[in-house]
């Protein structure tokens, strides 16, 4: 089972603030959540083929990546407001 100080922690990382009610709430439903999770990874899927939809497939591609010359970055970099020569900067995720 799930317990509440993980609930805690997981509304910690999420920013959000719980009442004692609702920490008692969500450690149930995530109990719930978790266990019908353990109930699927039990089905045997090896005789069950992959489905994609057709219109799905044709927006597939590969992910590769792509040469640019100097010329073409510093074309792309202009409107970036924060900038280390080809890098952008970000702000730091928290």
């Amino acid at each position: 089972m799930i317990s509440k100080e993980q609930i805690e922690h997981i509304a910690k990382l999420a920013k959000i603030k719980l009442a004692p009610a609702e920490t008692e709430r969500f450690t149930k439903e995530f109990y719930q959540i978790l266990n019908f999770v353990n109930q699927l990874e039990k089905i045997d899927m090896s005789r069950v083929e992959d489905f994609l939809p057709e219109s799905r497939q044709k927006s597939i591609r590969q992910d590769k990546s792509q040469k640019r010359s100097d010329q073409e970055i510093e074309k792309l970099m202009v409107n970036v407001p924060d900038k280390s020569g080809k890098l952008i900067k970000t702000k730091k995720i928290r």
